[in-house]
């Protein structure tokens, strides 16, 4: 029997950062998305399904922890057959019922075409919704950290033609239990680290300055286009790097 679509009233569009100290055993969903199944005719199914680009079907299970819903068996082979790096772009589309089409985006801005070819899943990856268990250590991006760093919601931050500075509200690192030292570094989707100094304002922000400007112009940042900043925080609260995602909206000559 088929199970009936829900009626989507709420948001079912998403995104998420790829960070592979994160997200190569499982994948956090954004809370906000989340807490539309508080429902007890809302919950998210048990198991569900992944769709990308090519149309391949991947099965998966949902697990909830506390308030937050994780995408976890299945996952790491979703994640090492696509060979998702650090600084990836993913856009999930959830059609109401269980299944979640997925756009992948490499940290070049362009559309993932990576695909894992040969050993895990043999040339051909996997057969219809059908997928292989690998062994820990076979994927790249699968690996075991001794301490798995905490994952934080990512900030969203539009650029205009005054942009000298990224102005982060102190509610915000507040919220989610973040301290950040005066000084920090910026990657970009390339891996290369920018240090920032950090003001902290009276008027209740916490402000990124010099450095920042020259980090907008240095990878061609235009009015319009979003900076997706991901918080690390590998020890505590403590966080020292942010990575930092591109949205490119702004018109290009």
């Amino acid at each position: 029997m088929v199970k009936p679509k829900r009626n989507v009233s709420f948001s079912n569009e998403f995104f998420k950062v790829y960070l592979s100290d994160f997200s190569s055993r499982q994948l956090s969903l954004p809370p906000a998305f989340g807490i539309q199944f508080n429902g007890k005719n809302e919950a998210l199914p048990k198991n569900a399904t992944l769709k990308d680009g090519n149309a391949k079907i991947w099965q998966v299970g949902l697990v909830k922890r506390e308030e937050d819903w994780v995408i976890k068996d299945g996952w790491k082979e979703f994640a090492c057959y696509h060979s998702l790096v650090d600084g990836d772009f993913l856009i999930f589309k959830f059609d109401g019922s269980s299944e979640f089409e997925v756009e992948l985006y490499g940290n070049n801005g362009l559309k993932n075409n990576r695909l894992k070819k040969e050993g895990l899943f043999g040339k051909s990856g996997p057969k219809s919704s059908e997928t292989k268990i690998a062994k820990l250590g076979e994927c790249k991006g699968a690996k075991a950290p001794s301490s798995v760093p905490r994952e934080v919601p990512p900030f969203v931050m539009n650029i205009t033609r005054i942009t000298r500075f990224a102005r982060i509200p102190k509610k915000f690192l507040r919220e989610n239990n973040i301290e950040v030292p005066k000084e920090i570094e910026l990657r970009d989707e390339s891996g290369k680290l920018w240090p920032v100094q950090i003001s902290f304002w009276d008027s209740g922000y916490t402000v990124l300055t010099s450095g920042f400007s020259e980090f907008c112009r240095m990878n061609k940042l235009l009015p319009r286009d979003q900076c997706v900043f991901t918080f690390i925080c590998s020890k505590g609260n403590l966080c020292k790097v942010i990575q930092v995602q591109f949205v490119r909206r702004g018109p290009r000559t």
